[in-house]
């Protein structure tokens, strides 16, 4: 079966032409801050879960001890497939079932660093994440993706990458990802780039496929 291509979608600041382009959020389109505090935006669109995980894979590869992840979105919109991804990419072993923490809140996989799965939709204050140890873990050497992670705005780093995932049909998801802070952005770009470079080889893998039938 043929995949359907990832669709990356653009929005550019609107800088002195000595700038280079810079993805950014929309909603800093005309800010006055310096660039490095401006966040960046890319959106993919998926078409299937197996593409979504593979976005999430695809980032999993870039994260790097210290790297946090902080996801949004309305429940059911697979923020947990998203993350089984990026497990994967980040050393996780495929053996390993990357779920929901369910009760206990956070989970911990061995991968290229210590991999911390943290899902807040049952906390019940930001007293409960303090008493968990979460400030610790997110300043740790670990990797860290959270979801719900707009529950714990306070705890958060300032320089940090958010994925918000958007439910637009029943198998397609709008997955938005902002970069805040020079690491952050460098990581978003090798993301698109990566993203980019996979779909135009399966597009001429394809090709030449047809061709040679």
């Amino acid at each position: 079966m043929c995949l359907s291509p990832i669709v990356p979608i653009f929005q550019y600041s609107n800088v002195p032409s000595f700038h280079p382009p810079v993805v950014v959020n929309p909603l800093f389109q005309y800010s006055t801050l310096p660039l490095f505090l401006v966040l960046m935006n890319v959106v993919f669109q998926t078409r299937s879960t197996s593409e979504t995980i593979r976005i999430g894979e695809r980032l999993g590869t870039l994260l790097l001890p210290g790297d946090v992840i902080a996801l949004t979105g309305e429940l059911g919109t697979g923020k947990t497939h998203f993350i089984k991804g990026v497990a994967w990419g980040a050393g996780v072993s495929k053996s390993s079932v990357v779920s929901s923490p369910s009760f206990t809140l956070v989970h911990e996989y061995a991968g290229r660093a210590p991999f911390y799965h943290i899902d807040l939709y049952r906390l019940e204050s930001g007293e409960e994440a303090e008493a968990l140890g979460l400030e610790e873990v997110l300043e740790g050497e670990g990797i860290a993706a959270i979801e719900w992670a707009d529950r714990i705005p306070s705890l958060l780093p300032n320089e940090i990458l958010r994925i918000q995932i958007h439910y637009t049909g029943k198998n397609t998801r709008s997955i938005e990802i902002s970069a805040k802070g020079d690491r952050y952005k460098k990581l978003m770009k090798s993301l698109e780039f990566g993203v980019r470079s996979s779909e135009n080889h399966k597009k001429n893998t394809a090709l030449l496929s047809e061709e040679g039938d």
